[in-house]
């Protein structure tokens, strides 16, 4: 018996062995012809990979430590929050100023805030609280005061800041059992802003989660005071363990607001990965690393862009609500941030590998790179995401393919799949793991012509490559 286990145990080690081989060795004759360069803001035009620059309203992060990593990221937005209890901390005396700096400074790297108008005001009676899942400003006193602070907010920034998200998640918490006090708030803030700066964006919601009850109360609320001419944008959120597998909550989600208004727009405004366990916020339990961090963050913003949905990753940098002794059992770092500090003093330690994967995706992924559905593909293999793309100016095709049935592994498993896709594709293939920014060319045994169809063979894993020629890239 002991011997049987004993050849059992050989046996699978050697199957482990040979796996591990498999995994390393799948491209090692394949030949490196070049590395992904990445693009500073400044070059880009447009895109739809954004970034979060979340917190800076309360001073969790100090921006001064890591805006030079914010153009050479090359996402092209930036989001803030307006910090109403730190711009007015006087009655009628907004202080600007910290603000200032940071939208100059990111306007000046080629990226464009958008700003989400919050939280509350202590100084003022039902004026709301300052932080997440707070209370949301109700009464005359308190909204009065909130819509002083929004006409001064807007007016001060609307030469540089064109799209306004009223308010943070005010479906989190107790404030879930009254969408009508988010409903009113919303529309006594759209009406300022559509006053101050009409040609604005405008944008609602900025939900934890595509959730259609609540959205009801709150598109209901606006239609009966006729209303929604004043939602140009739906924002949602969302930290799912498996990056795809809100998707089809999503669609289900746009296709019922449609029926409210059919040219509302959707943006993902914030999902974002810990790079350990035991981050502060969502998804702390999971054993999560830096390597599992930088799938997570791919596949979930592939997902999303992959269906026309601009996408903000949360978040630049770490933060800490260390300071805070208001948090109780919250004093811990957030690590999704793409960038490590110190959570003592809010110094950038090192640059995450999370960081250069967006930086890979954001040189590819600009405005003339558009989601194609109407391309064509078959694989025998299950549980692909697989997504077309075209280049409007080099009028040339990619497909992004990776495995997405599982959370991110901490090892890196490739299976060799084929794929079939419609002849859109060029003969001189090149395969792009996005995390490593590697460029390989594909074999010509690779690749194989048959029936109006390309069948190429290229090594998959669960984080996302590019099947495209390097017209595609330059």
């Amino acid at each position: 018996m002991k011997k049987n286990i004993i050849i059992l145990s050989v046996f699978v080690l050697f199957i482990q062995l040979q796996a591990q081989n498999i995994s390393s060795d799948l491209r090692s004759d394949w030949k490196e012809i070049e590395r992904i360069s990445p693009r500073h803001a400044k070059e880009i035009k447009t895109s739809n990979l954004w970034v979060g620059g979340e917190t800076l309203d309360r001073d969790y992060a100090n921006y001064e430590e890591y805006k030079r990593y914010l153009g050479p990221l090359g996402a092209k937005k930036l989001r803030l929050q307006s910090g109403w209890a730190k711009t007015e901390k006087e009655k009628g005396v907004y202080n600007f100023e910290w603000l200032d700096v940071i939208v100059n400074d990111a306007i000046s790297q080629g990226v464009q805030p958008w700003i989400q108008i919050s939280y509350g005001n202590t100084i003022y009676e039902g004026a709301g609280t300052v932080d997440l899942g707070g209370g949301i400003p109700r009464g005359e006193e308190g909204l009065a005061a909130w819509e002083r602070y929004t006409r001064a907010l807007v007016t001060h920034f609307k030469d540089r800041v064109f799209e306004w998200e009223v308010w943070n998640e005010p479906d989190l918490g107790e404030n879930r059992k009254h969408p009508e006090i988010y409903a009113e708030l919303f529309h006594r803030t759209a009406k300022i802003i559509r006053e101050v700066q009409p040609n604005s964006t405008i944008v609602a919601l900025a939900i934890t989660s595509p959730n259609i009850e609540y959205t009801t109360v709150f598109l209901d609320y606006l239609k009966g005071r006729n209303a929604l001419s004043y939602i140009d944008v739906i924002t949602f959120h969302g930290y799912p363990m498996i990056p795809e597998s809100t998707l089809d909550g999503i669609k289900k989600y746009r296709k019922f607001v449609w029926t409210y208004k059919p040219d509302i727009k959707f943006w993902q405004g914030e999902t974002g990965c810990p790079s350990t366990k035991g981050s502060s916020g969502a998804l702390s339990q999971h054993s999560w690393t830096e390597l599992t961090q930088s799938k997570w963050n791919l596949r979930r913003a592939l997902m999303h862009i992959g269906n026309d949905i601009p996408f903000s990753m949360f978040l630049l940098c770490e933060f800490s609500y260390l300071n805070h002794p208001g948090y109780v059992n919250r004093d811990k770092l957030n690590t999704k941030g793409m960038l490590k500090i110190n959570e003592k003093t809010q110094v950038v330690e090192y640059v995450k590998p999370a960081y250069y994967a967006y930086q890979n995706l954001c040189a590819i992924f600009t405005g003339d790179v558009v989601p194609q559905n109407d391309v064509k593909y078959f694989s025998k293999e299950k549980n692909l995401s697989v997504f077309a793309f075209k280049n409007k100016k080099k009028k040339s095709y990619a497909i992004t393919v990776w495995y997405s049935d599982e959370v991110p592994s901490d090892d890196d498993i490739y299976r060799t799949t084929t794929i079939s896709v419609d002849k859109v594709l060029k003969k001189k293939l090149v395969y792009i793991d996005i995390r490593t920014g590697k460029i390989y060319q594909i074999p010509k045994q690779n690749i194989k012509n048959e029936n109006g169809k390309i069948s190429i063979s290229v090594p998959v894993y669960d984080s996302p490559c590019i099947i495209t020629d390097l017209s595609f890239l330059k």
